[in-house]
């Protein structure tokens, strides 16, 4: 089955607390994490960029696709 990407909420953060916070609160404590990454954002051409912490989730509900590729844990991916 397929979703769109209306399924998943991706949150920016300072830190993997507040980002997982912010899930937690929105998608409730049963939340999967699809994917977590380090960003930079803002700054002029790269200097005073600040480092983000951005987590995509969708609701647990959600039937897993088939085949797709296994995702590494929380916690190596950051």
């Amino acid at each position: 089955m397929q979703h769109s990407p209306t399924d998943t909420l991706t949150v920016e953060a300072g830190t993997a607390e507040q980002a997982l916070e912010e899930i937690t609160t929105r998608l409730g404590p049963n939340a999967e994490i699809i994917d977590a990454r380090k960003v930079q954002k803002g700054g002029i051409a790269g200097f005073f960029a600040k480092e983000l912490v951005q987590i995509t989730a969708r609701p647990r509900h959600l039937e897993v696709p088939t085949g797709g590729e296994a995702r590494a844990p929380f916690e190596r991916v950051l």
